[in-house]
């Protein structure tokens, strides 16, 4: 398939370059993808209950708006994957139709094909920004809400934004955008690790070596659920998209981990420190990690 207004994804090498097998791989794709969005949207929610129930802190309620707006986004995308799958069925129509059932890349774009991808796109890019928001916010109320703090990856995150949503033009290798997103994630790290330890060393001059130990232990959990999965997940992607043509079984399944990593990682970074085994609740946690 192609078009002059927006770049087709790249065709899958090996034994998955004819329709029928193409054909197979797009449904379960398109089918299991709306099945973790709902399962995203189920965890959501139930984020939100917990905090509400659990966690008492004036940043709470900026929680619960981060995350309702990533059900609505969730649910976007379960509705523009199950349109794109109608079309794209539809498109497979006319192949079988004419037995052009090895000639996949040939079959018309229809009508909307163009806008459902561009709108994919928008929404990812969307809900990068509120996903990744979360982990800027904690930063920022790691760092004793010092606005400086996160100026570089407050820009990097804006960057991926904007790069993610360019790249259904064709205009941007997806690359740049997972890239940014990546970057973005790792100066978080950083400056989340770098304040814990700094926290950790003060504890230990006030309160002794085993408060600091537990402090320590638990605020990295924290920190790493989140930040440490992301990471992973956007190398992945990179060096899966970074072999051969960039075409292959790995780099698919790896981008659609990636959509799914970018909600699950904040559930986890919110949800960890109430079942920690070492504090409490999020209230006391939160008052640990800013010291």
């Amino acid at each position: 398939m192609s078009s002059p207004n927006a770049p087709l994804p790249p065709q899958v090498d090996g034994n998955l370059d004819s329709c029928w097998p193409w054909v197979t791989f797009l449904v379960a794709e398109k089918v299991t993808a709306a099945f973790c969005y709902a399962f995203m949207i189920a965890l959501l929610t139930y984020a939100m209950v917990i905090m509400r129930t659990r966690c008492h802190l004036p940043e709470t309620p900026v929680f619960i708006a981060m995350f309702s707006w990533m059900v609505i986004l969730s649910t976007m995308q379960i509705m523009l994957d199950l349109v794109d799958l109608s079309i794209s069925m539809r498109s497979m129509k006319t192949l079988f139709q004419s037995h052009l059932t090895s000639n996949c890349d040939n079959a018309a774009w229809l009508p909307g094909t163009v806008q459902i991808l561009r709108a994919q796109w928008a929404v990812l890019a969307a809900n990068i920004l509120v996903a990744d928001g979360v982990f800027v916010y904690r930063c920022y109320q790691i760092w004793t809400r010092d606005i400086k703090i996160i100026i570089v990856p407050a820009s990097l995150l804006i960057a991926t934004t904007i790069t993610t949503a360019v790249v259904p033009t064709g205009r941007l290798d997806e690359r740049v955008a997972l890239g940014f997103g990546l970057a973005t994630n790792l100066v978080l790290l950083t400056l989340s690790v770098g304040r814990i330890l700094y926290n950790s060393r003060t504890m230990e001059r006030d309160f002794g070596m085993s408060a600091a130990r537990n402090h320590n232990k638990s605020a990295m959990r924290i920190v790493i659920y989140g930040g440490v999965l992301y990471c992973a997940t956007a190398l992945m992607v990179l060096i899966s998209r970074s072999v051969g043509t960039g075409s292959n079984l790995a780099f698919y399944i790896s981008v659609g981990a990636a959509r799914h990593v970018v909600n699950i990682a904040p559930i986890l970074a919110v949800l960890a420190p109430i079942y920690s085994e070492d504090i409490p609740d999020i209230s006391t946690t939160f008052v640990l990690l800013i010291g």
